[in-house]
This record gives C-alpha cells, sequence and structure tokens, in this order.
C-alpha cells in the first residue's frame, strides 16, 4: 500500500466517523473549555453532503448539495484516498433554496454525484452562485471509471439554471481546459470546488485538483489566471521516514470571493499531511501573480467577505486530518478585520465537518455541517452579535 494513500485514508476514515454523531452535536449547543460559540439555530436539515452557500434574493440561503452518489455502482479508486474501493453514481446532486421563513426547496435536481455505497464523502455540486442567474459548479476529484461516465455527465462543470425550471445549460468544462492545459504542470486532475461569479456574469473557479485559479467569461471561454504554491511540512511517523525529513504538499486551492480592492482572494486547503497552521489566503494580484494575505490557518475549505469588509475564513478540521481526536473532527470560522487582524469567532462543537459561510448584509452568519454525509447535513444561522 502506497504511504501517502494510507494517510490519506486515515484522514477520511477520521472525517467519516465524525460526521456519523453530527446530527447529534448540531442540535444540542455546547462547548468544551477554551471553544468560542454564538447562539444559532438550525435553518435546514436533511442534507446531502452540503458544500459551500450563496445568498439570492428575500433572504433566501442557496446550498450546493453533492449528493449522495446512487445505484450504480462498480469498483474503483476512491477519490479521497486512492483505495480500490466501491463507487457509486447517481443523479443525485442539486442546489436548495433556504427562504426567509425558514422552508427548504430542492430549485435544482439531477446533477450527477459520485460517492461510496453509503453516499459519504460525495463529489458532485461544491458550489453555487446567485449574481447573475443561478450558477451551480459540479466538482469532479481522482479517477472516474469508464464504466460510470454515462452517469455522470457534466462532472468537473460549471452549469447555469434555465430561468424557472429544473434544469441547466452547459457553460464551461474545467475538466477539458485541465486536460489541454495542466497549469501546474503535475498530475492531470481537475476538482473545481470554489465559484465567484459577477453581476455582469463573469466567473472566477478556484480548482482543488488543478490548483488553480480559473477566470471564465460570459460565452464560456476559459483563461488561467494564476497558480498557486504548494509547500513543504514535517513527514507522519507513520510513512516511516527518518526524524526531521520533510515531504512536499500541493496547495488545493478550496475558495474564491473578491475583495473590496477588486482582487480576488484564494483559500488553500493543503493536500497530504494536511499540516496543521500552514493554511494561507493569497491574494492574487491584478497580473495573475498569488502572494500572502493570511495565514496560520489549518485545512481552509472557504471564506467569504463580509459587509464592512472583513474576511471570513473557514476551517474544515482546526486540529488537522490527521490528528486522531477522541471525537469527531471539528472546524472554526475565523474572522480578519479590515485593519488585518484576525479574530478566531467560532470554534464550537457544533461545527462538525463543516463545508461552507456565508454573511449577510446585517453580519448574520450561514455555516453548512456535516458536509461529507448524505442525510445529516445542516444549515446553522448565526446571528449578528
Amino acid at each position: 500500500m502506497d504511504r501517502n494513500h494510507r494517510g490519506r485514508r486515515r484522514a477520511a476514515a477520521a472525517l467519516t466517523a465524525g460526521a456519523l454523531v453530527a446530527g447529534v452535536l448540531a442540535l444540542t449547543p455546547g462547548s468544551p473549555a477554551g471553544a468560542t460559540t454564538l447562539p444559532y439555530r438550525v435553518i435546514a436539515s436533511g442534507l446531502d453532503n452540503p458544500r459551500h452557500l450563496a445568498l439570492g434574493r428575500f433572504g433566501g440561503v442557496y446550498v450546493a448539495e453533492a449528493g449522495r452518489g446512487g445505484d450504480h455502482c462498480v469498483e474503483g479508486t476512491d477519490p479521497e484516498t486512492g483505495e480500490p474501493t466501491e463507487l457509486c453514481a447517481g443523479a443525485t446532486g442539486a442546489v436548495t433554496r433556504i427562504s426567509g421563513g425558514g422552508i427548504a426547496h430542492r430549485v435544482l435536481t439531477g446533477l450527477p454525484s459520485l460517492a461510496g455505497p453509503d453516499g459519504s464523502s460525495a463529489t458532485g455540486p461544491h458550489d453555487v452562485t446567485t449574481k447573475e442567474g443561478i450558477h451551480v459548479l459540479v466538482g469532479r476529484g481522482g479517477n472516474v471509471p469508464e464504466a460510470l461516465l454515462g452517469d455522470l455527465q457534466g462532472l468537473g462543470t460549471l452549469q447555469r439554471r434555465v430561468t424557472g425550471i429544473d434544469e441547466t445549460t452547459f457553460v464551461a468544462d474545467l475538466q477539458a481546459f485541465e486536460d489541454a492545459n495542466n497549469p501546474d504542470g503535475g498530475i492531470l486532475e481537475s476538482n473545481p470546488y470554489g465559484l465567484w461569479t459577477s453581476p455582469r456574469g463573469d466567473h472566477y473557479v478556484a480548482d482543488a485538483g488543478g490548483n488553480s485559479l480559473l477566470a471564465v467569461d460570459r460565452q464560456g471561454g476559459i483563461s488561467l489566471r494564476s497558480v498557486f504554491p504548494g509547500g513543504e511540512a514535517l513527514a507522519p511517523p507513520f510513512l516511516g521516514l527518518p526524524p526531521g525529513a520533510r515531504i512536499p504538499f500541493e496547495p488545493v486551492p478550496t475558495s474564491v470571493d473578491v475583495g473590496p480592492d477588486g482582487l480576488a482572494y484564494v483559500s488553500q486547503l493543503t493536500g497530504f499531511p494536511f499540516p496543521l497552521d500552514q493554511a494561507k489566503v493569497f491574494r492574487v494580484g491584478r497580473f495573475g501573480v498569488p502572494s500572502w494575505y493570511a495565514g496560520g490557518f489549518t485545512n481552509v475549505v472557504d471564506l467569504a467577505f463580509g459587509p464592512d469588509g472583513s474576511l471570513y475564513v473557514l476551517e474544515l478540521a482546526s486540529q488537522g486530518l490527521l490528528t486522531e481526536t477522541e471525537g469527531p473532527p471539528v472546524g472554526a470560522l475565523y474572522r480578519i478585520l479590515p485593519d488585518g487582524r484576525t479574530k478566531q469567532l467560532l470554534s464550537g462543537p457544533e461545527l462538525v465537518a463543516p463545508g461552507g459561510v456565508a454573511v449577510n448584509g446585517q453580519g448574520d452568519v450561514f455555516v453548512t455541517i456535516n458536509s461529507i454525509l448524505p442525510g445529516a447535513g445542516a444549515v446553522l444561522k448565526y446571528q449578528h452579535q
């Protein structure tokens, strides 16, 4: 067994185990010593692998659901671990709208989804935007078994909802761009994960597999905006390398938003070995050069600007994806103030495997939790303090 893959398997297993109890935790507020939380309420539950969110009109909140796979299963390679496993495909990906009154309704269904037999850790719709119609970003990641490709039309693409009906139109094929250009020069792999859309209908896409930021115009033309650097971290002991040995990690960009300065800001998960405190937020200059904006985070999965120009940074697992904990992996939310100061806003036990964050004009914060489990995903609303 490849040692790198063994470490990735341990991380994925930890996430799945944590998610199994997250539905209970999300409904029982409480904080261990030193944790920070705020009053919140659950505004939607029963979601399938919910990821990023977007705010719409009249107080609506839109959530990308990666789905739960489907009934067509074959032997393949787990996109999370690289290990042999059974993979299942189906049209269970969706976009759900939660009204200002708390009523959840799926406004887009039938989107492709790939998952294990239990529906966990799905790949499918990862992000949604509402600035110029409803756009949905469908991820890909890893090697998709050829036998399932017919069930997964639309993986690795940007799509737009046809106004008023439960259908989409194709906008851009991010996987095809990766195959033709391979911007980072590494393995050919695209997993579009973060989406930003302007009021004019132009887009930025953070490609977690391709380690790049792509620009997509209104006509669907794709161009490279930036490529992000990785780094080095101490090798985990189970790899059996000499003490102090360091190994490289990939950047894995997960989200993008545009700041008050008009520049793109991109979050970084970091790949294996998922080091503590080494995830960054990059600011991409006007000529596409990424620079350090903020750091010291762990496994960042999303970011969003608030109404006052503060940047909210969401960690998927604040103790790291390889850290063995007594309970489920819990994330944290940070707020970077316009003057550059960083403060931890949330670290309560309800933040189990969070997947996305959005902040409305009143400063209310919305977070998805249980982002890697079918049927147990939820959206929490923290009211502005």
